[in-house]
């Protein structure tokens, strides 16, 4: 019989226990290799910030800083079906700075379940 570990999560109601069993069927992704469970509709910010990993967003979320910038480095393996398009907003802020495909805003792109991204100001562990 398997033993289910428990860790600490910050929810919105504050810190509570959650088995890893309970998790292992939530949608996730990794950043810098770690993982992160988010929400359905969540954004990459907004579930970065909830696990509690430091990221920049100087502007709040809002699209108008680029501090939040990510890398998704799986963007060629994900279905071009299920790739969620830029916003509006990130659209013309990409077009401005000329981000490369793979380049994207936290804040302006929701948590799709199997991505792997990158922030390179975050270490490894």
């Amino acid at each position: 019989k398997s033993k289910a570990i428990k860790y600490i999560q910050f929810g919105n109601t504050g810190f509570h226990e959650v088995s890893s069993v309970e998790n292992q069927n939530r949608p996730s992704f990794s950043i810098n290799g770690r993982k992160v469970v988010f929400r359905p509709g969540e954004s990459i910010l907004e579930a970065l910030i909830r696990a509690r990993i430091p990221v920049h967003h100087s502007c709040g979320g809002h699209g108008t800083c680029g501090t939040c910038l990510i890398t998704v480095d799986n963007l060629g393996e994900i279905p071009p079906e299920i790739r969620l398009p830029r916003t509006e907003q990130e659209a013309e802020f990409a077009q401005e700075r000329d981000f490369a495909e793979n380049e994207r805003l936290a804040c302006q792109t929701e948590a799709l379940p199997g991505l792997r991204i990158s922030v390179p100001y975050l270490s490894d562990g």
